[in-house]
């Protein structure tokens, strides 16, 4: 058993949630699946923002991988290894968000 935490910066939530689906479905294609929420962290502000990341499949092939990634805001979430992303991630510059999810085996 293994797993990863994502981490990503982006200037805007739209870009931060393209640049995760496009991670999420790799990391799903290797083996790893979602099992957090989405946190989302701007620096100049004192909250957090969680998503829930749920896998979109072409329902027309019997065994695909994901085609996309639908984020959508939940009040609570389950986050994980969200401290070891940020010490050893890049420190975001002024106006950016941080996102992390976790994947796992």
């Amino acid at each position: 058993m293994g797993g990863c935490t994502i981490t990503k910066l982006a200037t805007s939530l739209t870009q931060l949630f393209s640049d995760m689906e496009k991670a999420i479905i790799n990391a799903e294609s290797a083996g790893l699946g979602v099992d957090s929420e989405l946190v989302v962290i701007d620096p100049t502000k004192d909250k957090a923002r969680f998503f829930k990341a749920t896998l979109k499949y072409d329902e027309t092939i019997p065994i695909s991988y994901p085609t996309g990634v639908d984020f959508e805001e939940v009040e609570k979430g389950r986050a994980f290894h969200i401290g070891v992303a940020g010490r050893f991630g890049p420190k975001p510059e002024e106006g950016q968000l941080a996102g992390a999810i976790h994947v796992h085996t």
